[in-house]
This record gives C-alpha cells, structure tokens and sequence, in this order.
C-alpha cells in the first residue's frame, strides 16, 4: 500500500488510541463484526473522491452480513445494485 510516515510515533499513539477505543466498545456492546473491504474504496470514501461514506458504511454492512460464504461476491454486487450503490466508479 506504499504508506511512507513521517512521524512514527504520532502513528503509532493513534494506533494504540484506535485499539483502546475497539476494547472498550467491545466490552460493552460485544464483538464487533470485520470486514474485508479494497483499501481503495475506503481511502476514496475517506477524502470524498468515491463512495460517500453511507455507500461505504452499506457496503460494510452488506459485505458483514454475508460473511465468508461462497458466491459472497455475487450477492455482495447485487445487493448493492438493489441499492444503486457504484463501488467501481
């Protein structure tokens, strides 16, 4: 992903601040749900030149919901055709 850091230790404190924050929402609301998702599209939804972040999030959300299954692709694509949701433009 070619990421180049020039404060290390800026990244990695909020890395430590982003994993205190996933144990604490955990313990209180359970385990949340992973997802794998292209890092392209959540960059584009990140700096507003893609998916808007509710395409993004229902993408998440789809892609959740179907889990590691076989055709998981297939039924990803068409649900979000259901919901005219473009993740390759």
């Amino acid at each position: 992903m070619h990421f180049r850091f020039d404060n290390f230790k800026a990244v990695w404190d909020a890395y430590q601040q982003m994993e205190e924050y996933i144990f604490h929402f955990e313990n209180r609301y359970g385990r949340d749900a992973l997802v794998r998702i292209k890092a392209d599209w959540a960059f584009a939804a990140r700096d507003g030149r893609g998916l808007t972040y509710r395409e993004f999030s229902v993408l998440c959300a789809i892609y959740s919901a179907i889990g590691d299954k076989e055709l998981a692709i297939v039924n990803a694509l068409f649900a979000m055709q259901m919901n005219r949701i473009r993740p390759w433009h």
